[in-house]
């Protein structure tokens, strides 16, 4: 990397014009109003803030005053080292082997923050928040405490915490000041764990994040609680209480909530369910415009009394949608004897749907006998005609021995496949197996997450469950240690430190638009523009909003 200084006296300040370069380009974004006084509250949390260890470190109980050390840490620092420019400028900070500048302390911290040294962000922000060196700016030190605190630093943490407790450089944000002083305390800094104990924090469970959230009107949270109490991911399942969140959040247009609390309310009260399945369809929801045109809409559309006469007619639609309410028992109790009669009236017309069903027959012997081979026949037939159910009972059939046929894998999926492509849930749930499992496909759990989410937001209740075990095991695997392959340029230095300053910025606003910590999609999008990497924006997601459906 290029030498910072090239000048030979020992002022160790790098030239004006490289600095100003690099500070215009990552703190440009920074720019605060004219000094003025503190206030009490600002003053007791000027007080409070600590400096990093690397800044507590007395390098004069060694060799801190030696020259060569000094020449060493000074040629390191000039090549780039962030490690030794941090020390370099603490030298010069507190007079450590050189005579105390803090003036010419702040470019070296600067350059040290530019290639992402956390605790020279940290020491940096004190400078400004003390007035070391550089004019005190508490907006300044904010914001360089939350870009160390995005980097995991604990003493950022503990610093912003401070910040945000007492409006130092930002808004007061108790609660969001609260969860920086814990997780600050777990990753060892003892000022926290002091903080920690003597106002007995501890940390909330994701049920009383949610809560606190929902309560106060946020739409996902309000989801995010009712999907837990209807998994159980959180305890015990609670449908009634998921359903009223999940209502509270679709009143709200949410996008997935309304599939949900339809999917809770069908047999209960199928009229109710098609009204919101019809609602979500008008947002443009397309497994909702899907499952609106299932048995339960239909019902809703044809009442059975309407569906008699057309079906004595010899309506073939008409005879099959009637004996898919006989089968099932919607809107009254069982009748196979009515249904199989009706169901091979409408075949001997040729629908396919009918086809389907009499698979059905076949398979569960109702009205007939029990003929597995003759089940798969009639599912085959329909499969083939476009049927998606008959499709996912030909998979299924395919996937084991004893279903009537001999088990093919790779075919199995095929047909899983074509029924989950027009949203049948049972197939997205089956295909999302195949692709955890490695049955018919090779494993691969970003393609099993992609089907039972799919299946989930549709709301096939065993999506819904499979996900939730899908991401509790990916959640338990040991995360890979990550390995730096190249080091970074300077332009891809600066670039990454702006999108963390920025996204702390944009957290931040979230929050005062009432997030309460929860992840956005329009978050997301706006940290991509800003050039945030991916790594980036799993740190987000971990540190903002720990577990998402």
């Amino acid at each position: 990397m290029k030498s910072l200084c090239s000048c030979s006296h020992t002022c160790g300040r790098a030239p004006a014009r490289v600095v100003s370069s690099l500070v215009t380009l990552v703190f440009a974004v920074l720019l605060v109003p004219p000094l003025r006084a503190l206030t009490a509250d600002e003053q007791r949390a000027a007080d409070k803030l600590v400096d990093s260890p690397g800044a507590r470190a007395d390098w004069r109980l060694k060799d801190g005053k030696s020259p060569a050390l000094v020449r060493r840490i000074k040629n390191e620092a000039e090549a780039g080292e962030p490690a030794a420019q941090h020390r370099y400028g603490m030298m010069w900070l507190q007079g450590y082997g050189v005579e105390k500048d803090a003036a010419a302390a702040i470019p070296w911290l600067e350059a040290a923050a530019l290639q992402k040294d956390a605790e020279a962000m940290v020491d940096l922000g004190v400078c400004y928040a003390r007035g070391s060196g550089v004019e005190q700016e508490p907006a300044q030190a904010a914001k360089l405490f939350a870009a160390a605190a995005a980097l995991r630093n604990a003493e950022g943490l503990y610093n912003l915490a401070i910040s945000r407790e007492f409006g130092f450089g930002t808004t007061k944000q108790p609660w969001e000041a609260r969860d920086s002083m814990v997780e600050a305390a777990d990753l060892g800094s003892v000022a926290a764990a002091e903080e920690v104990e003597a106002r007995q924090y501890r940390r909330l469970s994701r049920r009383e994040i949610l809560e606190r959230a929902a309560t106060s009107g946020n739409a996902e949270a309000q989801f995010c609680l009712g999907y837990d109490l209807l998994t159980g991911s959180d305890g015990g399942e609670k449908p009634v209480e998921a359903a009223q969140w999940l209502r509270r959040a679709a009143e709200q247009d949410h996008p997935k909530a309304g599939i949900y609390y339809a999917n809770l309310l069908e047999k209960t009260d199928p009229a109710e369910a098609a009204v919101w399945y019809a609602k979500a369809a008008a947002n443009g929801n397309q497994q909702a415009q899907a499952k609106k045109l299932e048995l339960k809409a239909l019902q809703q559309r044809y009442p059975v009394a309407r569906l008699e006469q057309s079906a004595a007619r010899g309506d073939a639609q008409a005879q099959v949608e009637l004996a898919m309410i006989y089968y099932n028992g919607q809107g009254g109790p069982v009748d196979l004897v009515k249904a199989l009669d009706l169901t091979r009236k409408s075949v001997a017309q040729g629908n396919p749907m009918a086809e389907a069903y009499m698979g059905l027959f076949y398979y569960g012997g109702h009205g007939v006998k029990k003929e597995l081979h003759e089940a798969v026949s009639w599912w085959r037939k329909a499969a083939e005609q476009g049927v998606a159910m008959a499709q996912h009972n030909l998979g299924w059939a395919l996937a084991s021995e004893g279903r009537g046929t001999t088990p093919n894998a790779e075919e199995s999926v095929a047909w899983y496949r074509k029924a989950a492509n027009q949203g049948y849930g049972p197939s997205l749930h089956a295909l999302g197996l195949a692709y955890r499992d490695g049955k018919g496909v090779p494993v691969d759990l970003n393609a099993a997450e992609f089907w039972l989410q799919t299946g989930a937001d549709l709301g096939d209740p065993s999506s819904v469950s499979a996900l939730a075990m899908l991401k509790k095991e990916e959640s338990a695997r040991p995360r890979p240690v990550a390995v730096t392959v190249k080091p970074m340029t300077r332009e891809e230095i600066e670039q990454d430190l702006d999108a963390k300053v920025a996204a702390v910025e944009i957290v931040a606003e979230l929050r005062k638009r009432g997030y309460s910590g929860l992840v956005d999609p329009g978050m997301m999008a706006e940290l991509k523009k800003k050039g945030a990497d991916a790594a980036l924006l799993q740190e987000l997601r971990r540190v903002v909003a720990p577990v998402l459906p």
